[in-house]
């Protein structure tokens, strides 16, 4: 029996770079197998922005930062692909914005020999990396080595600059390792 390959949801649009009250976004998204994408309002709904349709709608620049948190979503079922787990964009309205950029992560064999990854920031501020994964572990200067077997998961984060740019929405990769025979 061939195993289901891991599904993910990977926004394709990146948060507004200065949002203003009244502005718009539109968030772009796609799931692996073509599968369908939905969007809402996970954190500020109804205070710092709503969504109507596939458009979000700043309405207020809350002096806590409170962010705008969009996700989304893939709720379909793929004989290919394991179910996918939500992502999120987090967007202060007032502050200037970025995106992590993270480039999906090839599968690996247990006796490969460490690596860098290489996510951005599009504001170009450093990228610092994570993971509770007991299959690899990673510097926070992104260099991953390989402990076991199984499924790792590596978080790129940013924590932005007080008062000039917002942290950006962490993103996360997996990918398998696998034993060599």
């Amino acid at each position: 029996t061939v195993a289901k390959a891991d599904g993910s949801v990977v926004f394709a649009s990146s948060v507004p770079a200065d949002p203003r009250v009244d502005d718009t976004y539109e968030p772009e998204a796609s799931a692996t197998g073509g599968l369908p994408v939905s969007f809402s309002i996970t954190g500020g709904d109804g205070e710092v922005c709503e969504l109507t349709g596939d458009e979000v709608t700043f309405l207020s620049a809350p002096d806590d930062g409170t962010a705008c948190v969009v996700t989304a979503s893939s709720d379909g079922v793929d004989t290919n692909y394991e179910p996918a787990s939500d992502v999120t964009q987090s967007i202060v309205v007032g502050l200037a914005n970025q995106t992590i950029t993270f480039p999906a992560v090839a599968g690996k064999d247990f006796d490969d020999v460490p690596f860098q990854l290489a996510a951005t920031s599009s504001r170009g501020l450093d990228v610092t990396y994570a993971t509770s994964s007991g299959a690899c572990s990673v510097t926070t200067s992104g260099v991953v080595s390989i402990d076991a077997t199984g499924v790792c998961e590596v978080t790129a984060s940013q924590a932005g600059v007080v008062g000039h740019t917002a942290a950006a929405s962490d993103v996360s990769r997996s990918f398998r390792v696998q034993a060599v025979l």
